[in-house]
């Protein structure tokens, strides 16, 4: 769990927008990339959230193991615990919505023709494979935010807004699962920090581990747009 929460926290500061090209044909795809994995997240950060809550036998192990060596536990679940409450579209979207694609039945009022539709928009490249169909990743976009403001039983019934406001709003969200997926990692690294130390205690030090060169966080990103060279008759 760990492991897949670093990797997330990652991908997904790496696939947010690092520049001020706000073009349409740039920015979407860039926010639609940042935006799925987003939809990953909801799910892990509920699966921690209900394994903290609800495993009696994770609890049994924190009492007898962990505890011991981080008397700050139980007080650092419940700050953890406050902030994962203090983000009220992460149960709403998790459990309306979550990391699978969207039912016919969830869509059918976002792709019924009305007076406000436009004509789709599709982005390709002559150089690489990459394709990206603007209109759907609308439709995706407004029942996210219909699910999250809506009764439930009464989907699809909250006002459209335009596409740039959801994506505004969007940015904030996913900028605000980062800041919670660190939360989490901090909370289990401690955690799994503490549970390693009572295994390994009477075990000698192991001998550090071989430099690896890399990247600075800040730097790296995820371009949707990549280039592939073209292809000589003779391939």
């Amino acid at each position: 769990m760990f492991n897949e929460l670093m990797c997330l926290q990652k991908l997904i500061h790496f696939a947010m927008p690092k520049h001020g090209d706000r073009r349409t044909v740039r920015f979407h795809p860039e926010m639609a990339q940042a935006q799925f994995l987003f939809r990953i997240a909801l799910g892990k950060v509920s699966e921690v959230r209900d394994e903290l809550e609800k495993n009696k036998k994770l609890e049994a192990t924190f009492i007898r193991l962990i505890q011991p060596r981080w008397p700050e536990e139980q007080q650092c679940r419940a700050i953890l615990l406050a902030a994962l409450d203090s983000a009220p579209w992460l149960k709403k979207l998790r459990n309306r919505l979550g990391f699978h694609f969207p039912n016919f039945v969830q869509l059918l009022p976002f792709i019924t023709p009305n007076d406000e539709w436009k004509d789709d928009e599709i982005f390709v490249s002559n150089l690489s494979g990459n394709t990206f169909y603007d209109a759907a990743n609308d439709v995706v976009l407004h029942l996210m935010f219909s699910l999250y403001s809506s009764d439930p039983q009464a989907e699809g019934s909250i006002k459209p807004v335009g596409t740039e406001r959801l994506l505004e709003s969007m940015d904030s969200m996913i900028r605000q699962m980062i800041d919670l997926i660190t939360q989490v990692n901090n909370y289990l690294e401690k955690a799994v920090g503490a549970l390693v130390e009572s295994v390994l205690q009477h075990i000698p030090a192991m001998p550090p581990g071989e430099a690896i060169i890399a990247p600075h966080f800040l730097d790296v990103q995820i371009p949707f747009w990549t280039h592939m060279p073209r292809r000589s008759e003779s391939d």
